[in-house]
């Protein structure tokens, strides 16, 4: 079985995608493979990093027996950008020389 520990996000660039499901055997041999992601390192490994969304398979291969056995985990994307709400509109004059902007739950910023 093939997990994915999350999705990648503008915050979290990379994700972990796994098949530590399977029985390990210190004499299997592993191959991950993509046709649409792209991996950072550990593709001969249980668990890879991967720093892109698409569809990773593993094989996993004993090599006395020569039986493989195979999986895939789909990692996503999740690029819709924050939500930012500055307040109701507001206008600057002679009289009226400085706004409060309101930023969530962060801080005021004068302006």
């Amino acid at each position: 079985m093939a997990t994915a520990s999350n999705t990648i996000t503008c915050i979290t660039l990379q994700a972990t995608v796994s098949a530590l499901g399977s029985q390990m055997v210190p004499t299997d041999t592993y191959v991950w493979s993509t046709t649409n992601g792209n991996f950072v390192s550990g593709t001969n490994t249980l668990s890879p990093i991967v720093n892109a969304p698409g569809i990773y398979s593993i094989v996993i291969t004993n090599p006395t027996s020569m039986c493989t056995s195979q999986a895939s985990i789909v990692v996503v994307a999740d690029n819709l950008p924050p939500a930012a709400n500055a307040g109701p509109p507001a206008t600057l004059t002679c009289t009226t020389t400085s706004l409060t902007l309101e930023i969530r739950s962060r801080s005021l910023i004068q302006v």
